[in-house]
């Protein structure tokens, strides 16, 4: 970093891309695939048994309590899978998830130099990065004042993050990480006594969008599209529960007296690196996070 800040208080495109991380971010976008129904095959197929650190040897940074909602990008734990990622807060009663795609961009083809010789460095040609969603875990009942032995934990061995602590004699634990093979965020909640788990996932949009619901796949969802063009959509489904019921109803994917709850959702653009524009104006980004979320 230069030990002076330069005499111009406005940051030219230059200045910003003269550093190797900015031209290194532009070069991995260009690599990234495009948002499909099929996940790229893995050599010997799709592994049923990962490799993972057992949890006592993994390298871990543990928190005794959770991030604030309006400051999660600090104290947030991230997870990812190199397209899909989210920031999570470890909340007990009102997890957040943050939800990011890669390719969520809003500027245009930003081909054409000006006068100086460089490309506009403004929100209408350059563009800006967003969120894809957010998404709130609630769990009425388990408010931090009301829990004990609270921990959340990120493995950084395993690419997880987990969430532990008491209540009513039960022990609960949230796990949540992103699959690269499956394209999906999976939220796992268990427990270890005698209680169970009921509440809901809820989709919220950034940008206004409607959620639909499809309670006979216990679903929810939205698609929209940015004013460049760009198509974008974001899918959470209750994939398995053991006890209990799933559903879904409002903007919700809803679990009642649950066991045992397996949660995810996939999300994703119309980007394509290979298409005119780099937007593929065929592809349906609500019907692949629907594929990918039915899969998993």
């Amino acid at each position: 970093m230069p030990t002076h800040p330069e005499p111009d208080s406005a940051v030219s495109r230059r200045s910003v891309l003269k550093y190797g991380s900015a031209i290194g971010s532009l070069l991995a976008l260009s690599q990234v695939p495009a948002f499909t129904a099929q996940a790229a095959p893995r050599p010997g197929g799709h592994s049923a048994a990962p490799r993972l650190v057992p949890e006592a040897d993994a390298l871990a940074l543990r928190y005794g309590s959770p991030a604030a909602e309006d400051l999660l990008m600090r104290e947030g734990l991230p997870i990812g899978n190199g397209r899909l990622g989210a920031v999570v807060s470890g909340h007990p009663s009102r997890e957040v998830l943050s939800v990011s795609d890669v390719t969520l961009w809003t500027g245009g083809a930003n081909d054409a130099l000006e006068s100086d010789g460089q490309f506009p460095y403004d929100t209408a040609h350059f563009g800006s990065y967003g969120v894809l969603t957010k998404a709130y875990l609630e769990v009425p009942g388990h408010d931090p004042s009301a829990v004990s032995g609270y921990r959340r934990r990120l493995d950084l061995s395993n690419g997880l993050t987990t969430v532990e602590y008491e209540l009513g004699g039960t022990r609960f634990r949230r796990e949540i990480y992103c699959s690269h093979p499956d394209d999906v965020i999976v939220v796992r909640l268990t427990r270890n006594g005698g209680g169970t788990w009921s509440g809901r996932l809820t989709l919220t949009g950034t940008r206004g969008e409607p959620i639909t619901v499809d309670p006979a796949t216990a679903s929810a969802g939205f698609a929209a599209k940015l004013d460049n063009g760009l198509a974008y959509a974001a899918v959470a489904r209750a994939a398995t529960h053991r006890g209990g019921t799933v559903g879904a109803s409002g903007s919700s994917v809803t679990f009642e007296d649950c066991d045992e709850v397996l949660l995810v959702l996939s999300g994703g653009t119309s980007y394509s690196p290979d298409a005119d524009g780099f937007i593929d104006r065929d592809a349906d980004p609500r019907a692949t996070a629907a594929t990918r979320t039915a899969a998993a």
